[in-house]
């Protein structure tokens, strides 16, 4: 994708300035608030039934395993170590996107919050295949929040996506 086209794109969704919009981006893309829907839903599973929670939490962690490793080891450490980072939106131009919440100072590329939800949303998706419309519709909503918090761009976004989706599918075929 054209980097001026995303440039724009990221400085239309960051302008678009309301109070209950801000804070609820701010909120799905917490990490904390991430971590403690992760936990529900691994406590959830397990009241249902234990050994199939305990299946869960282990996809996840695994999920979560690769994508530290893949992501945030190899991608993001390599990109740092040979100075190919992609700098983030609201610090490439701080005058037209302002950061949204936590203001993240590594590389933009790939997506982190997109790799690890989307590979823990396909172990769900797995899990609980009629559920499927929530756990697209929190995609959605988490991309939408890292557009606007202007921590990322579109390519960034679809990248993280991609990665998430290998994650989960490479999880699932080890099981």
């Amino acid at each position: 994708m054209n980097t001026h086209v995303e440039k724009k794109i990221v400085i239309f969704l960051n302008k678009l300035h309301w109070v209950p919009l801000d804070f609820a981006s701010k909120i799905i893309s917490n990490i904390a608030f991430l971590s403690v829907l992760w936990f529900a839903v691994i406590i959830f599973a397990m009241s249902i039934d234990f050994s199939f929670g305990l299946d869960i939490f282990v996809k996840l962690i695994m999920v979560f395993i690769l994508h530290y490793i893949i992501s945030e080891g190899i991608i993001k450490h390599g990109a740092k170590k040979l100075s190919l980072q992609r700098i983030r939106p609201y610090v490439a131009f701080p005058k037209e996107i302002r950061g949204i919440g936590r203001n993240f100072s590594d590389s933009s590329f790939p997506s982190s919050h997109m790799a690890s939800v989307t590979g823990g949303l396909v172990i769900l998706f797995s899990a609980f295949p009629v559920v499927w419309p929530a756990l697209l519709a929190f995609a959605v909503l988490l991309a939408f929040s890292r557009l606007h918090n202007g921590m990322h761009y579109p390519s960034d976004i679809l990248a993280g996506i991609f990665l998430g989706l290998m994650y989960g599918n490479i999880v699932l075929a080890l099981f």
